[in-house]
């Protein structure tokens, strides 16, 4: 999704963001229902900025570095019923499992990734 947002020119990406809001809206998926609710706060602009930031970082490297230096100890947050294949050799040793969630377990379970992330934040995790 980034990737291709940010091959768009910025006057076409506003038509583009409001049918992907409708796709999402419309979804019987309840992970894109969730982040529908969340692209309706979000302003086309600052979305589109973002998506080509994110493309220039990972493209060059520089966010990869930046979570290798940042980040000393990594741990690997995600919801039981996602799709992911998530390797047991990746992503460092701590992988924590939000239950009855997918891909999107901040929208799902909210309550209990608050929990995890601020204990990860206050350093209580590891």
């Amino acid at each position: 999704m980034t990737r291709k947002t940010s091959n768009y020119k910025i006057n076409e990406f506003k038509i583009k963001f409001k049918k992907l809001k409708n796709l999402c809206e419309n979804s019987d998926s309840h992970s894109l229902n969730l982040w529908s609710e969340s692209l309706n706060k979000t302003n086309y602009e600052a979305f589109y900025q973002i998506s080509k930031d994110a493309v220039k970082y990972s493209v060059n490297r520089k966010l990869l570095e930046f979570f290798r230096i940042f980040f000393k100890k990594k741990m690997f947050l995600f919801g039981s019923n996602t799709n992911l294949i998530i390797p047991h050799y990746s992503f460092g040793p701590c992988k924590l499992k939000i239950n009855n969630c997918g891909h999107f377990a901040f929208f799902e379970n909210s309550y209990k990734f608050s929990i995890i992330f601020s204990n990860l934040i206050y350093g209580r995790l590891f």
